[in-house]
């Protein structure tokens, strides 16, 4: 017997129905259509509305999709969290097949799926749903059903280039789109009112938020628009009114103006607009009264009047302007002069020549260098892939795209390498490097890739600020260029309890004499590359790394050395395996890699199992 708008319907055996579709009754207001509902017959009414607040899933059921929760069970009901990845994505599939809820979080990385199709009947995930490190997924087509998630984090997908798949989903608590290089907008996702908070950053080819729109009025965390290249428009966020966490508008080359900020009268945490090459004024934050405090800095077409009246206005405390095009007079270059607070209509005399470079629109005669960072990455492959999100973790290598303009009319000479300096106490390992040729020509760059790590101790929240200086020779004058930039720390492991731990970063065919084809091949030497993390307080002395393998087929071409690894710091090794000519296709290579090190005289071995498939082409 099936039940309709609260009446059972049945006569003898036989049960009769006028139509698959009826009109709700409101038993307050009897008669006022409410919303046309259906019987559940099967999967092609998955997310059809079945009852007031209940739709259909997979299996026929009549569900609430806000039940799917820790207490939650029941046909169509994954409890916990859940993981697809690329060991065994079908495996991993196969429970989901027919569920309409994963109670926990569900993350989907490092697989070969060019959709997520698998996901179909998926309604609702309890906590957040990650898709990250997928490098063929070109489509989220799988995910049109899915109605409810607490966040959405989308990381890493390169061949991703929108969102398509989302726009059931009405709202968020928060959303992350990030690294997700060939994104070039987020159409799919409208309209979703998101709460919380925003994070778009390193999606280099994004141009417009539009599909942002349904955001309305407050939002309780951040908003982070960051290491956009792309980005031209933001008239997406156009109904914000209120930031409760950070205001960060970073590293935008391509935005001119700020359109769709204009409603926003309030940031409780920092307003930071940093690094924006383009950025001429800050009239869409004319109506932006209060921030909890304020950075306004290396924006070199913004006008520092238009950032002393914003300061002035929200009585900004801890405020920073730096490197905004100055508005000042006199000195051997004629500016803009600031008058009372406002910025008359005199005309820069910036890049003009002078007696030991250029004029630097500050009225000063400057040096012709100019050092900005185009990047900061965590895509090194000395990181797992995994990792490879955006996000700055603790144990992340991590580089800075530099890059040095010569806007002067004579070559910029006898260039150092590129340094990071910064007395943070989570900074490990700063790595200098050279421009190319040492010497940039007049209205060239050079560029230059310095890194540092991430202290594994390094807590999630913290900024590490550090300046980035490049040494060079203009016209027999020695100058310096600096530009500062900062790291915020994402999460990273809680303390493991022993002195390292071991990662396994890559298996790969890449040495030299090998065909270096993504195949295992017999006769090939075949390398495990592995980050080994220091949780020790104290410098430790690694004693030997080597492997441990019982197979007639391999043998091990070397064995690494004693040396020293900083504490809370990374240290990087491969692993050799040299396959005989005669491994058979098909044989797994299965070994446990050793790490001994000696930390206060005390002994430890960390230990990491690995293992591959021997495969040709």
């Amino acid at each position: 017997m099936k039940r309709m708008n609260g009446m059972n319907i049945a006569w003898g055996g036989l049960f009769l129905v006028a139509s698959a579709c009826v009109t709700s009754v409101d038993e307050d207001n009897v008669g006022q259509t409410e919303q046309a509902l259906v019987v559940c017959d099967g999967p092609e009414d998955i997310g059809l509305a079945c009852a007031t607040g209940k739709v259909c899933t997979a299996s026929s059921q009549c569900v609430n999709p806000a039940t799917c929760n820790a207490s939650a069970s029941g046909p169509g009901v994954v409890q916990g969290n859940v993981t697809v990845d690329g060991n065994d994505t079908a495996g991993d599939l196969a429970p989901l097949a027919s569920a309409w809820c994963v109670t926990g979080t569900l993350t989907v990385t490092g697989t070969a799926l060019t959709n997520l199709s698998g996901l179909s009947t998926l309604l609702t995930v309890g906590n957040s749903l990650t898709v990250q490190s997928n490098a063929q997924l070109t489509s989220l087509t799988g995910l049109q059903a899915l109605t409810r998630s607490v966040s959405i984090k989308i990381v890493a997908n390169m061949g991703l280039s929108n969102l398509q798949g989302l726009s059931g989903v009405k709202t968020l608590s928060s959303l992350e789109v990030v690294g997700n290089n060939g994104l070039t907008t987020l159409d799919g996702l409208a309209p979703v009112d998101i709460v919380s908070s925003v994070n778009l950053t390193g999606n280099g080819h994004l141009v417009e938020v539009d599909a942002l729109s349904g955001i309305q009025g407050k939002m309780s965390g951040y908003l982070t628009i960051q290491n956009e290249a792309s980005i031209t428009d933001l008239s997406g966020l156009s109904n914000v009114t209120e930031v409760g966490g950070a205001l960060r508008v970073f590293n935008a080359d391509a935005l001119t103006d700020l359109t769709g900020l204009n409603g926003i009268w309030r940031a409780g945490g920092e307003l930071l607009v940093a690094q924006n090459q383009l950025l001429p004024d800050l009239d869409s934050l004319s109506g932006l009264l209060q921030v909890g405090s304020a950075r306004i800095q290396y924006n070199p077409a913004l006008d520092v009047c238009a950032v002393e009246e914003l300061l002035a206005r929200t009585g900004a405390s801890g405020a920073t302007s730096t490197n905004n095009l100055a508005c000042s007079a006199g000195g051997e270059c004629a500016s803009a002069a600031c008058e009372q607070g406002a910025c008359t209509a005199q005309v820069s005399a910036l890049g003009e020549v002078c007696s030991t470079g250029i004029c630097d629109g500050e009225g000063a005669c400057g040096t012709a260098g100019r050092l900005a960072i185009s990047l900061i990455s965590d895509g090194s492959i000395y990181n797992p892939p995994s990792t490879h999100d955006g996000v700055f973790n603790p144990g992340d290598r991590i580089t800075l795209n530099a890059r040095l303009s010569n806007l002067g009319p004579t070559p910029l000479t006898a260039i150092s390498s590129v340094r990071i300096v910064s007395s943070d106490e989570y900074v490990r390992s700063p790595w200098p490097y050279p421009i190319y040729g040492n010497q940039v020509a007049p209205g060239a760059t050079g560029n230059a890739f310095p890194r540092l790590i991430i202290a594994n101790d390094a807590p999630e929240g913290h900024v590490i600020p550090i300046t980035v200086a490049v040494d060079y020779t203009e016209n027999g004058h020695p100058a310096t260029a600096e530009t500062e930039v900062e790291i915020p720390v994402g999460p990273g492991l809680s303390d493991p309890g022993v002195p390292a731990v071991l990662d396994l970063v890559r298996i790969i065919d890449g040495y030299y004499t090998n065909t270096v084809n993504g195949h295992f091949e017999p006769g090939e030497r075949i390398l495990a590359d592995v980050r080994a993390r220091s949780f020790s307080p104290d410098d430790f002395v690694l004693n030997s790394a080597w492997t441990e393998i019982s197979d007639p087929y391999v043998t091990v071409p070397w064995t690494t050395g004693s040396h020293v690894v900083e504490n809370m710091s990374v240290d990087y090794l491969s692993f050799g395996f040299d396959l005989s000519p005669d491994t058979p296709v098909g044989h797994t290579v299965s070994a446990v890699l050793h790490y001994q090190i000696t930390v206060d005289s005390e002994a430890y071995d960390a230990t990491l199992p690995v293992s591959f498939v021997v495969t040709a082409p």
